[in-house]
């Protein structure tokens, strides 16, 4: 495609979402099968039910259909989305983490000691969720809300991160600028 690709999901049937700034591109077995025309997508994932939960630069979704975006609504940016057992972890471009469990809903900010509400990119690891900024650094949040930050300060080279691996409990890769 010529689209900026700017996020990806891979769903339980193998299939490749790659989301870019004019659409959304699904693959099969490196074929492309469907192409869902929509702008500002930011984040795609399925929760147990096989609701998509889609979320964008000003609006998100969760929907039954991939190309239903009668109900979305309002929102300040979405930047992604993680369904983790029954909790859905949305990371934002100014709200920090808003965790969605059932009819609750919490959130993980500043205030809370996150580096940033501004988060980039949320990454799971089997212990550990990641948050990672342009600009602040890098969040570890634990399963219990416990957050340990890693910036310039503390030996980063950079405080503009991109990703993270976890490659053991003791060692985790930060790819940063």
């Amino acid at each position: 495609t010529d689209d900026e690709i700017v996020n990806f999901y891979q769903d339980t049937q193998n299939q490749i979402y790659l989301i870019g700034r004019k659409a959304i591109y699904i693959f099969k077995e490196n074929q492309l099968i469907q192409k869902v025309s929509v702008s500002d997508v930011r984040a795609i994932t399925q929760d147990l039910n096989q609701q998509f939960w889609i979320g964008g630069l000003f609006d998100w979704v969760v929907t039954k259909n991939i190309t239903d975006f009668s109900r979305k609504q309002k929102c300040a940016g979405i930047s992604d989305i993680i369904i983790d057992e029954n909790k859905a972890w949305i990371s934002t471009f100014g709200s920090g983490i808003i965790i969605k469990e059932n009819q609750h809903t919490d959130s993980i900010n500043t205030n809370k000691g996150l580096v940033s509400n501004t988060i980039e990119r949320l990454i799971q690891t089997p212990s550990y969720f990641w948050a990672t900024t342009y600009g602040n650094g890098v969040s570890r949040i634990d399963k219990e809300g416990k957050i340990q930050n890693f910036n310039q300060r503390i030996g980063l080279l950079s405080d503009i991160t991109y990703y993270v691996y976890q490659e053991n409990e003791k060692n985790a890769w930060i790819a940063s600028e």
